[in-house]
């Protein structure tokens, strides 16, 4: 017998002999107090639970043992009958009292939905885009979503303005805690036209299904604690069909767990791929630095070397440079610091995007370059500048911000 089992058997010979006996007048007993509560209108189970126990354990001590066992004993007692009832009525009680209280849990339910869609639609009456002819919310009882759909009269091609306030929006639903899947814009030729919604085919659920288990991905590994390590998003990288995870490590706690921080990037990112087996994808992982005290000497560590184009070299002045990107970022950081909106609705890589876009203008403009945008010269200018600059640009953002 091994110690589990001896010590189960030691309690319960602790029990008195009467007590054991008197399994069926404890089912009496039970069974009278479930019948009669059964109608009250408790709120929780729980509630219904600890009376029927209260009600239940007292009875039975004054009915059946207040002169024949001490004090101490009942105790003991108490906590035997107790698991007693437990283990043969609990899974049984719960179910009748979910079974008879169903619509009081609908309508309780119901109520919350009620909310949350009153809600959500202050919210989007705030959003005001060019083209937006109409813009609503309604709830998907199959997934638990509140599914955003919208009409507009801005073909789909060239919806970057309001792509940014629909992820503004989903934000928002985000940060109160509530599942939101939003639409594509109905594209229509005059807002009085009516649309008519197709029901979702086999493949969008398919991919609706993949976007919530990549978010439940990253909710997963935000929850985990990992030494230096900030925060974690989750991306799905359609060209190479790679589910990425972004990992974002703060540098000066990187060092201070020794051994360099290129050696603790591969222990983190090992660790987290080993936690990450639980999930039926192959991952890869991406390093940022969250830190925004992330210094030059760090940065000059860390920073892939990347060769300018010769075309490029021989004309562009890199003190020049300089002095064009720290202009380009403070304008475009002001642009969004004057619209707090704006700024709560961009994210660090769109960020970085906007900069580059802006930057490359400017080079282009300053130097005289020939480098339009459908070349392989705008593309080398883009890659050079992005990989010189984009970490500056992703701790501007989280310095605005």
């Amino acid at each position: 017998m091994n110690l589990q089992e001896n010590i189960r058997r030691i309690l319960k010979e602790s029990v008195a002999p009467q007590v054991r006996r008197r399994h069926e007048e404890f089912d009496r007993i039970f069974e009278h107090y479930r019948d009669s509560f059964k109608d009250h209108p408790y709120k929780t189970f729980r509630s219904f639970w600890n009376t029927l126990m209260e009600s239940s354990l007292e009875t039975i001590y004054y009915a059946l043992f207040s002169k024949k066992v001490s004090d101490d004993d009942w105790e003991e007692s108490a906590e035997y009958i107790e698991k007693y009832l437990i283990k043969k009525y609990y899974d049984d009680t719960k179910k009748m009292w979910e079974k008879k209280h169903r619509n009081r849990i609908n309508e309780s339910e119901n109520k919350n939905i009620e909310k949350n869609l009153r809600l959500i639609r202050k919210l989007l009456e705030t959003i005001d885009i060019d083209g937006l002819c109409k813009i609503w919310v309604e709830y998907n009882p199959e997934d638990g979503d509140y599914e955003i759909r919208s009409t507009t009269t801005i073909r789909h091609y060239d919806l970057a303005d309001m792509t940014e306030e629909l992820d503004y929006i989903e934000d928002t639903i985000r940060s109160w805690k509530l599942n939101t899947y939003i639409f594509i814009p109905n594209y229509v030729e005059n807002c009085e036209d009516e649309v008519e919604f197709m029901n979702e085919s086999d493949k969008s659920k398919q991919e609706r299904k993949f976007t919530k288990l990549l978010n439940n991905i990253e909710e997963y590994l935000n929850s985990n604690s990992y030494k230096s390590v900030v925060r974690f998003m989750v991306d799905y990288d359609e060209v190479m069909d790679d589910v990425i995870v972004n990992i974002f490590i703060d540098p000066e706690k990187a060092r201070e767990l020794g051994g360099g921080i290129n050696s603790v990037i591969k222990r983190t990112g090992k660790k987290i791929m080993e936690d990450l087996s639980v999930f039926p994808f192959d991952f890869k992982y991406h390093i940022h630095f969250e830190k925004p005290q992330l210094n030059e000497s760090i940065r000059r560590i860390l920073r892939e070397e990347t060769k300018l184009p010769n075309y490029f070299r021989r004309r562009i002045d890199m003190e020049t440079l300089e002095q064009i990107y720290t202009y380009v970022l403070k304008v475009v950081s002001k642009r969004y610091t004057d619209n707090k909106k704006r700024l709560n609705a961009m994210t660090p890589y769109k960020f970085n995007h906007m900069v580059t876009s802006n930057l490359i203008e400017d080079v282009c403009e300053n130097f005289e370059l020939q480098c339009g945008d459908d070349g392989d010269r705008f593309n080398q200018l883009w890659d050079f500048l992005n990989d010189r600059y984009s970490k500056r640009n992703i701790k501007q953002f989280y310095e605005i911000r």
